[in-house]
């Protein structure tokens, strides 16, 4: 099922309860909502009032227009569909998005960390610096990969 909303007027409890409620009365568990910007998954088979139903929320914004591609990509794959692999492709893009924001996170907090230590100590780079907070346990060798990976990329 999928309710198509016009471009950018945002999505409101009304919308989700209106895909929800047709998915639902036509025995159909996924029902996709979306204005082009926001793409939601709801799944019918959830309790809760329709907004809790959100198992996924996917949306385009400039500086990362890519990530929300392929992501919408997997979900719409219409082979995942038909072989009923669905939920198998939700569940990846639900872990990719939650690496995501982990990883964004790590950069958030971590980063300035090592930055300090690289300044505080003179330490010519910031793949040195990363290495010496690890020893100092001001980071952990996990959040030191992320930030590098970052770095190299």
């Amino acid at each position: 099922m999928l309710e198509l909303k016009g471009m950018n007027v945002g999505l409101h409890d009304k919308d989700y309860q209106q895909v929800a409620a047709y998915a639902g009365s036509k025995g159909i568990r996924w029902a996709l909502l979306t204005d082009g910007r926001v793409w939601v998954v709801i799944d019918e088979h959830m309790q809760g009032p329709y907004s809790e139903r959100i198992v996924l929320k996917l949306e385009l914004v400039q500086n990362a227009a890519g990530v929300f591609a392929s992501d919408l990509a997997a979900v719409l794959d219409a082979a995942s569909w038909t072989s009923g692999m669905f939920e198998t492709r939700l569940s990846d893009v639900q872990q990719a998005q939650q690496k995501r924001r982990d990883e964004a996170q790590i950069h958030s907090e971590k980063r300035p960390i090592v930055e300090d230590v690289q300044s505080e100590y003179d330490i010519s780079s910031f793949e040195k610096a990363a290495a010496a907070a690890v020893r100092m346990r001001l980071i952990t060798e996990a959040e030191r990969d992320v930030l590098l990976g970052a770095v190299q990329s």
